[in-house]
């Protein structure tokens, strides 16, 4: 390694995402507070963050946000507030073609073709950097 080459530290966040959104962001803002604290730089997070149910898995699936809702919006005020990157992935609805802080452009958002009452969902994954979301992909 250069002398000159950054270090960037990295944590995982791995808890059992649960039934409710508020309580999954509460599980994030804890980590990420303690994530901070810490110096981490990117906090990995688990899969289907909005919300799971062990016993059905096709919970998440069935429970996704606009991916200019309300959890997503949360995630990027946790991320300004820490300081920090946060990556993960939360369902969401296929309608959706562009989140704050992303260019609504052809080279940085998928656009779908859908109806807006089209209530299918996609397994989408955001990097969240600075109270921005930097990028997505499904």
């Amino acid at each position: 390694m250069s002398a000159n080459a950054e270090l960037i530290r990295v944590g995982a966040a791995q808890f059992a995402v649960g039934m409710n959104p508020e309580d999954n962001l509460a599980a994030i803002e804890g980590y990420a507070k303690e994530a901070a604290k810490h110096n981490v730089r990117v906090l990995l997070l688990p899969e289907g963050l909005i919300a799971r149910e062990a016993s059905d898995p096709y919970y998440a699936a069935k429970h996704p946000q606009r991916l200019d809702g309300p959890f997503v919006a949360e995630l990027q005020r946790i991320s300004e507030r820490h300081g920090l990157a946060l990556m993960g992935t939360v369902h969401t609805l296929r309608d959706t073609v562009s989140v704050s802080g992303v260019a609504d452009d052809a080279s940085k958002v998928e656009r779908v073709e859908a109806s807006s009452d089209d209530t299918r969902s996609a397994n989408t994954f955001v990097v969240i950097d600075g109270g921005r979301a930097t990028s997505r992909l499904r």
